[in-house]
């Protein structure tokens, strides 16, 4: 940002030094935008003003830059937008253009502006009017009204409302998202048709005109050594450019290949993103439960599902969309149970033994969940009235064996009271045998509880 900044302001001292006004414009408006990014607000207004007023613009880039003055001064909670371009001047020019596009763009920017400066009788005036003028073919801005009414609601604390909203703004976001989807999926197949079909007319070129070299080669032998010589010159030539047109297949295949492969991060990225919207969900839930045994239930689910996006997060985040990191990702999904449960490390600490492994995904989700049940039993029981202890987690490669071992020094229970039909030992012993596995249980009243994993079918990522 330094670096654009330092540019812009020599751009700008030439534009001055050769009387140009619109250049002066643009050169203050990237000054602005830097300024911006830095975080120095007002100084991003006075260049923004500053742009208005030499850079001869039109009334699009007015608009456009005036909207960027509005949101500035939302952020400094300083009022009203500058003096010179007032939400009402954007209004009269919006209605001399008489587009209907630029309307919603402009009722949209003042509902986020009033919901910025908390007047949430102003905002909902605009959203009362953007309720019946949004097309019902245009998702984009079905999609942000539907926002800005979510937010309208959770801030009046009518939450039910907000979420009715917020669901219909996560369908329309689905929507837009398939769309996209589909597109560039398209686009990838097109392009990838299209690759093909060039490799097959380059491949037909090339056998046409190697056999043509073949033929001449034929006929004219009987010239000599010399003649011989220099057809073939001419045919390494030709396999040289067959060689050159090889390596260009290639490099349009792998390109393919890449594209193919930032696809796959997306959708695992969106896996990620709709799993963190169901965890929300339930935790806007269990705002409004009251009984305890029920709020348990849902912290618990909503425990679940995050260790399944700590994983989707970690596939389209790492280098590789079938392997995962078995340390860092223990680490993280320990710490969103610290988090969840209300722990600190100071009074629970936890030691944590992962040898250095890649799983495959199809391993890594049962264990994952299966390690989410341990701790989260050990946090309810194992330390009651605020006891001090430690958690002991690790997991070791022994021939061809996985060992999974969580161990704490708690209380430990009688085996004789142990819920065999509660939910939390049912999953487990779901994915134990999903797994193929041996599940091994030592506790001792006073002593602690140490349970222990035998995983023979199991996949290292390569």
């Amino acid at each position: 940002v330094s670096k654009a900044r330092e540019y812009a302001e020599a751009s700008l001292a030439m534009a001055k030094e050769f009387e140009t006004p619109r250049s002066n414009g643009t050169c203050e408006l990237i000054i602005a935008e830097c300024a911006a990014r830095e975080g120095n607000y007002s100084e991003a207004i006075r260049f923004y003003d500053r742009a208005i007023e030499t850079g001869e613009f039109d009334t699009m880039k007015i608009f456009v830059v005036s909207a960027m003055i509005g949101k500035l001064q939302a952020e400094l909670r300083s009022g009203e937008p500058a003096e010179h371009m007032n939400l009402n001047d954007l209004e009269d020019y919006v209605s001399n253009l008489e587009s209907e596009q630029l309307n919603l763009k402009l009722k949209i920017f003042q509902a986020e502006y009033f919901l910025k400066l908390d007047q949430q009788e102003s905002a909902w005036k605009c959203l009362e009017i953007l309720k019946g003028e949004i097309s019902v073919n245009n998702l984009f801005y079905k999609s942000r009204v539907n926002h800005l009414l979510a937010q309208y609601h959770e801030r009046k604390g009518d939450h039910r409302t907000a979420l009715e909203y917020l669901k219909i703004y996560n369908s329309l976001q689905d929507s837009i998202n398939e769309l996209d989807r589909k597109r560039a999926l398209l686009d990838v197949e097109s392009r990838y048709q299209k690759d093909i079909q060039d490799v097959r007319i380059s491949n037909l070129e090339s056998e046409n005109a190697l056999a043509n070299i073949q033929l001449k080669s034929a006929r004219q032998r009987f010239f000599g050594l010399s003649i011989g010589f220099v057809l073939f010159a001419s045919l390494l030539y030709w396999v040289w450019k067959l060689l050159q047109k090889t390596r260009n297949q290639n490099t349009v295949i792998s390109r393919s290949l890449k594209e193919k492969e930032l696809l796959l991060k997306e959708i695992h990225h969106r896996v990620k993103n709709n799993l963190q919207f169901i965890s929300s969900l339930l935790s806007l839930q269990s705002e409004h439960i009251i009984d305890e045994n029920a709020l348990s239930a849902l912290v618990e689910g909503q425990n679940r599902v995050q260790s399944m996006a700590l994983l989707h997060q970690n596939l389209y985040q790492g280098d590789n969309l079938m392997k995962i990191h078995v340390q860092d990702y223990f680490k993280r999904l320990a710490d969103n149970l610290f988090d969840s449960y209300g722990m600190s490390t100071d009074s629970i600490g936890l030691e944590m033994q992962i040898e250095d492994l890649e799983l495959d995904i199809d391993t890594l989700v049962p264990l994952g969940l299966i390690i989410n049940e341990l701790l989260s039993n050990s946090f309810k029981h194992a330390f009651p009235q605020n006891r001090n202890g430690s958690i002991h987690i690790s997991l070791q490669q022994r021939e061809k064996e996985l060992v999974l071992a969580v161990s704490d020094n708690g209380i430990g229970y009688d085996k004789s009271t142990l819920r065999s039909d509660s939910f939390g030992t049912r999953l487990i012993d779901a994915l134990v045998t999903q797994l193929d596995g041996q599940l091994t249980t030592e506790t001792y009243v006073d002593r602690g509880t140490t349970v222990q994993l035998r995983i023979s079918d199991y996949k290292v990522a390569v």
